[in-house]
C-alpha cells in the first residue's frame, strides 16, 4: 500500500467489503434464523468471557491488596526459619486404592517389599491411581508443605525403603515407599518454601471467610 496502484487496489477491498455487508442488509439476511443463532452463539461465548475475565481481575485485584496489607507477604526469616525445618525434599512411591478392605489386603501383600522394583510391580498391579501405570507410583519430589500433610508426616519420619499404611486422604487410601530425602541449598528451596508459605497464609484467610 506504499504505492498509488497499491493504495487504490487496497481502497477497493475496503468498498468491496462493505458492498457486501450492505447488500446482506438489503436482503434483510440479518433476519436469517442460522445467522441468529450464530450471533446468540457468538454473544454467549463473549459475556462469558467478560464474566470469568471481570472474576480474574477481581481475583488479582484482592490478591495484590492482601499482598500489599502483609497478610500473604512473606519475608525473608520466614522462609529462613521454614529452611532451617525441612532443608530438604522427599521422594516416595504410591499405591492409590479406593477402600479400605482392599487397602488392608495389598498392604499385607507389599509391606514386606524391600525394593522399588517390586514395588513398582505392586503400583502397576494394585493401584487405582489413572497415572499409576505411567509413573509408577512416583510422585514429584517434595518439600513438607507441598503436599498432602497425611502423606508428608509419615513419609518424613520413615527410612529410605520403608513401606508406610494404609494412610487415608480425600484421594483415598494410600500404601508408600520412601526412596529418597535429598537436601536442598537454600536457593533451591527459596521459591518453592515462599510458595508453600503464602499458600499456608492465603487457607488462613480464606478460612477466617469461611
Amino acid at each position: 500500500i506504499k504505492t498509488p496502484q497499491g493504495k487504490q487496489n487496497f481502497l477497493n477491498y475496503l468498498i468491496g467489503e462493505k458492498l457486501l455487508e450492505q447488500e446482506a442488509l438489503f436482503k434483510n439476511l440479518q433476519q436469517d434464523p442460522q445467522y441468529q443463532q450464530e450471533i446468540n452463539d457468538i454473544i454467549k461465548q463473549q459475556e462469558e468471557s467478560l464474566k470469568r475475565a471481570k472474576e480474574f481481575l477481581l481475583k488479582k485485584k484482592l490478591m495484590e491488596e492482601l499482598y500489599n496489607q502483609g497478610v500473604t507477604y512473606v519475608s525473608e526469616d520466614e522462609i529462613k526459619n521454614y529452611y532451617k525445618k525441612y532443608p530438604y525434599e522427599i521422594k516416595i512411591l504410591q499405591i492409590v486404592l479406593n477402600d479400605a478392605l482392599e487397602a488392608a489386603q495389598v498392604m499385607n501383600a507389599v509391606k514386606s517389599t524391600k525394593t522399588q522394583n517390586s514395588f513398582k510391580e505392586a503400583v502397576a498391579r494394585f493401584s487405582k491411581d489413572p497415572l499409576a501405570k505411567q509413573n509408577k507410583g512416583a510422585l514429584e519430589p517434595f518439600i513438607p508443605g507441598e503436599y498432602l500433610p497425611e502423606i508428608e508426616v509419615p513419609a518424613a519420619n520413615s527410612s529410605v525403603g520403608q513401606v508406610q499404611g494404609f494412610i487415608q486422604t480425600p484421594l483415598g487410601f494410600h500404601i508408600i515407599m520412601k526412596v529418597g530425602e535429598d537436601k536442598l541449598t537454600y536457593n533451591q528451596a527459596k521459591e518453592r518454601i515462599r510458595t508453600i508459605l503464602e499458600k499456608q497464609k492465603l487457607d488462613d484467610y480464606l478460612n477466617s471467610l469461611k
